[in-house]
């Protein structure tokens, strides 16, 4: 997991600061012509991936009703584990209160008056945080547990996102940005990895789809 989030993360730090150095020299064409360029890096990755995992054989498929009974299975036992169900409700909080992130960038841009260059700053800010985060998970979750890790990042990071709001230039934040992918990157690790530890594996498929659903919506 951690791994993953790592990879996930150093992207924030490498595209934006790519696509920050073509808006300042006025090349939006070949920003998004590189934004292009890494859907098909992504296609061909997974394509190779594919060929080299080994597939179980199929089920046969049952439609739109056999889904439906595979999502009832994965909300049953959710709603079975009362630790599950509390940190689903959670996350679910925590995704609504937490998407005003979104108008982060919009601050910069509006109210500091910040270029293409700043904000891509604050983002790639929030890349190195978020690769903390994915780098410094397991070291803390083995120190204070999964559980007290989740509730002090989502704490925190209800502190870092807070903060925006009395930043008033790049550094500061920038800096507010790092602290928040920092916590929620920690936060995400943790809640996730004991949802994984804990549901049997038979139904870690079922109880993922589920939970994932819960929290877009």
């Amino acid at each position: 997991n951690a791994l993953l989030e790592l990879a996930s993360q150093a992207a924030l730090i490498a595209g934006p600061a790519v696509v920050g150095l073509l808006a300042a020299a006025g090349e939006l064409g070949a920003a998004l012509l590189a934004d292009a360029v890494t859907f098909a890096v992504s296609l061909a990755t997974l394509l190779t991936v594919r060929r080299q995992v080994p597939h179980p054989a199929r089920r046969a498929a049952g439609g739109w009703r056999a889904l439906a009974a595979e999502f009832r299975a994965g909300i049953g036992y959710l709603l079975s584990v009362r630790v599950l169900v509390i940190m689903t409700v959670m996350q679910i909080v925590v995704n609504l209160c937490l998407a005003t992130e979104k108008l982060m960038f919009f601050y910069a841009k509006d109210t500091l008056g910040l270029g293409a260059a700043g904000v891509a700053v604050v983002v790639a800010a929030g890349g190195v945080g978020g690769v903390a985060g994915a780098l410094s998970a397991s070291w803390l979750a083995a120190r204070i547990g999964q559980i007290r890790l989740v509730v002090l990042t989502v704490a925190a990071s209800g502190v870092a996102i807070g903060s925006v709001s009395v930043t008033g230039s790049l550094v500061t934040l920038a800096v507010a940005n790092l602290a928040y992918l920092w916590a929620i990157t920690t936060a995400s690790l943790a809640n996730r990895t004991y949802r994984q530890l804990i549901v049997p594996r038979e139904y870690l498929g079922r109880v993922t789809s589920a939970v994932r659903l819960l929290f877009l919506t």
